[in-house]
């Protein structure tokens, strides 16, 4: 299944469509002098392991088309064997999802964690089942590394999920840091990590 572009329920608003407009004229006005607004392209990985799994990533979706500017990229749909977690947690569902954003890193991080809240997430111990997993993975060409977030993220080279959904999206991108593409890195991918439990979900029409 290739991937896709997301919009409202499938398609892109009246409204996002006029913001989207603004915002490509505000860009091409810098040239003269007057209101620029930056924006980056983002990638971000979406996971869930407890409750109605499929409801859950399509509400991370929804919303998200309020955080990033559409059309929202999409991988096909995984499911992924936990790692690190205690024995008996039901397989993620994952999928990775890249837009492109207009704020900080850190006001992605708030906008992310907030929906994960919204969505019932409990963080009673770490790495506990949870119902909405919202990480950024590659913002642009930066480069983080702080008590509150790590850019590109940790865990991107060594879960094979994030892999396969960003040989979807942006197989030549370079990933900040490395001095390698994403082909590069899933080229050069660890046995151990090839061997990661993921398999492939087809699905049907979305209510």
């Amino acid at each position: 299944m290739p991937s896709r572009r997301l919009g409202a329920r499938g398609e892109t608003s009246p409204l996002k469509k006029m913001l989207f407009i603004a915002y490509s004229n505000m860009a091409k006005s810098a040239s003269a002098g007057t209101y620029f607004i930056s924006m980056h392209e983002v990638i971000l990985s979406l996971g869930t392991n407890l409750g109605d799994r499929e409801n859950y990533l399509y509400r991370m979706e929804d919303e998200l088309q309020n955080v990033l500017m559409p059309p929202l990229m999409i991988s096909q749909l995984m499911e992924t064997e936990p790692l690190g977690t205690a024995a008996g947690q039901e397989w993620f569902l994952n999928r990775i999802v890249a837009g492109r954003y207009g704020g900080t890193p850190y006001k992605l991080l708030d906008s992310c964690q907030a929906i994960e809240k919204r969505l019932g997430r409990e963080r009673p111990h770490k790495n506990a089942p949870r119902t909405a997993d919202i990480d950024i993975l590659l913002f642009g060409a930066v480069l983080l590394n702080d008590a509150r977030l790590v850019i590109p993220h940790r865990h991107l080279a060594d879960r094979r999920f994030c892999i396969a959904g960003l040989m979807e999206l942006a197989p030549d991108r370079p990933v900040p840091g490395t001095g390698k593409s994403v082909r590069e890195l899933e080229r050069e991918m660890g046995e151990d990590v090839r061997k990661q439990g993921i398999r492939f979900v087809a699905t049907g029409t979305r209510n």
